[in-house]
């Protein structure tokens, strides 16, 4: 099966899981790649939030953040993600290259960061 990637706007996101001729695919990874997509509500069965919903909905799994992230950063890590994945990647692999990539690159080409690696460890 050919990967595709997918992009969608928050509109998008909150239909009836058919948007714009997209179907989530059952096993797909999906990024939430803005602040704080990774939190949600405590109960006894887990956190519920964005992420869970779209695990519920078929997600194999979901890249989300747990804290406040930077826009321009973001974006410099979504292109280094996507352009490994594309380059034939797994997820786990594609997301640690762009990590590298971002932690090596000057502070003014890709904007305001704390000391990466010490906040990916979190």
């Amino acid at each position: 099966m050919e990967s595709k990637l997918t992009h969608l706007s928050m509109n998008e996101v909150q239909g009836n899981g058919k948007v714009a001729g997209v179907q989530l695919v059952k096993g797909a990874t999906v990024v939430l790649s803005a602040c704080d997509t990774g939190r949600g509500e405590i109960s006894d069965e887990g956190v519920i939030g964005l992420a869970r919903a779209f695990l519920l909905a078929g997600a194999a799994a979901t890249i989300v953040s747990l804290w406040s992230v930077d826009d321009r950063s973001t974006a410099v890590l979504m292109e280094y993600m996507y352009k490994h994945l594309l380059e034939g990647s797994t997820v786990p692999q594609a997301l640690r290259h762009a990590m590298l990539c971002l932690a090596q690159r000057p502070s003014a080409e890709s904007g305001p960061r704390p000391d990466l690696p010490e906040v990916w460890k979190r």
